[in-house]
């Protein structure tokens, strides 16, 4: 997810509809050497669908190595407010064609307990990339 997050898309932008970035939070942290690597690289433009669980045991902000290694001060790593999501860079960058989806009491593996969930995101997703930031309103 990572490389997908941090992939410069901009070469390809005629061959790219949209990118899925599962179980990675998408923010500076322990899993990324500087900050820049905890941003979205490439065009703005992409559609990006991000999903990740409240619970992830690395990425997550409720208890994840990404908020102990923070919280640590000096000698941590990271933002002092770990997020557990890619919301927060996503209006820093100006993504418009962006939908969140943090799933309560998902782990890393976010199958084991959303899997329905997660087959009709990723087919409204899938079928409409940059329709992606109004699939809310479909589900209402």
């Amino acid at each position: 997810a990572m490389t997908v997050a941090r992939f410069d898309d901009r070469r390809y932008k005629a061959m790219i509809r949209g990118r899925i970035i599962s179980a990675f939070s998408v923010e500076f942290c322990y899993f990324t050497p500087s900050r820049e690597a905890g941003m979205y690289g490439g065009n703005p433009e992409v559609a990006t669908l991000n999903l990740i669980g409240d619970a992830d045991q690395y990425f997550g902000n409720i208890k994840s190595v990404a908020r102990d290694v923070a919280a640590k001060g000096s000698g941590g790593w990271g933002d002092n407010e770990i997020t557990g999501n890619g919301f927060k860079q996503m209006k820093k960058q100006g993504i418009r064609r962006g939908l969140v989806c943090v799933m309560e009491g998902a782990m890393h593996d976010a199958s084991e307990t959303h899997d329905n969930f997660l087959r009709d995101i990723l087919r409204a997703f899938l079928s409409s990339p940059h329709e992606c930031h109004k699939i809310v309103e479909q589900w209402e």
